[in-house]
Order: C-alpha cells, then sequence, then structure tokens
C-alpha cells in the first residue's frame, strides 16, 4: 500500500511543512509507487447510511481520531450483508475528527465502486472510493 501524509501545527491545526516541525531533516524518501498523481475524491450527495460517534479509544496522541479507525467507520457505514471484495481503498482526509464527536455517514455505491463520507456540521471530514473487485 501507499499513502500520502501531511503534517499539521499541533498549535494552530493548520497543515504546515516538514521543515516546520522537523528542523534537522537529512532528506526525503523519493521513491515513487505511482507514476501518476492520484486524484481527489469529489463530493457526492450520498444516501444517509448512520451516524457514528468517536471514543476516547478511537483517539491517537495527537487527540484526534486515529487514522486507522476510519475504515472501520466505513465498514460499518457500507454495511454489507455481503463480503465485499476490496481492489482499491482511496480515502482522503479534509478535516480531523476529535473526540467524543458525531460523524454522520453517507454512501453511495454502483456495481464496482463505493463512496462514503463522513460529515460533522454539514462539512465533510473525509471522502472515500472503493473499488470493489468483482
Amino acid at each position: 500500500g501507499t499513502s500520502q501524509w501531511a503534517l499539521i501545527d499541533k498549535e494552530t491545526r493548520k497543515l504546515t511543512k516538514a521543515e516546520n516541525v522537523y528542523k534537522n531533516i537529512n532528506g526525503y524518501c523519493l521513491d515513487v509507487n505511482f507514476n501518476e498523481k492520484l486524484l481527489r475524491i469529489g463530493d457526492f450527495q450520498g444516501e444517509f447510511a448512520r451516524k457514528t460517534r468517536s471514543e476516547f479509544s478511537h483517539i491517537d496522541p495527537n487527540f484526534h481520531v486515529n487514522n486507522a479507525k476510519y475504515g472501520d467507520y466505513v465498514i460499518d457505514a457500507i454495511n454489507s450483508e455481503k463480503p465485499l471484495n476490496i481492489k482499491e481503498f482511496q480515502i482522503d482526509f479534509h478535516k480531523e475528527i476529535l473526540n467524543n464527536t458525531e460523524t454522520e455517514m453517507f454512501v453511495e455505491e454502483t456495481e464496482n465502486i463505493v463512496l462514503v463520507k463522513g460529515v460533522q456540521d454539514n462539512d465533510y471530514m473525509f471522502l472515500v472510493k472503493i473499488i470493489k473487485d468483482i
């Protein structure tokens, strides 16, 4: 798998450059797994699937939901009656989910693509695109 990460300044809670956090960086790993840039997932309407509440056990040392928990939120929202054979799973994080907050989950599904988004206060926190292996 491959991921692209962004750093958040813990004081401003906004994106920042690595040089602003790590003063003694000797370099970056320049290995590339994909020749093409990943496209962002566009917003979509979707149907309301469920609400989920973040719990203390979901929180990481930065006081927001650990990125690994989002997969659980997504799979619970899809709530498939049959196994979901996943070929690709892409998640775009937009805003952090904090402890003890409620997120509304919306799902849109076609034959081979499932889109899921988590929304708080009419603003999406994350978008997910799953390509099924049919």
